[in-house]
């Protein structure tokens, strides 16, 4: 759902959520990761 461009028009650029764990440490390339985004929305407290 987070590439369709009326919700997030993410990008799909590291394939799995614990390959996308490093992209922390780069808020500018994590946000638009698709992986990123499902993480934060299904993991954030």
């Amino acid at each position: 759902m987070t590439p369709f461009d009326d919700t997030f028009s993410s990008k799909d650029t590291i394939g799995t959520m614990r390959k996308s764990l490093p992209l922390a440490s780069n808020p500018e390339e994590a946000r638009f990761n698709a992986d990123s985004i499902t993480g934060y929305v299904l993991y954030v407290d």
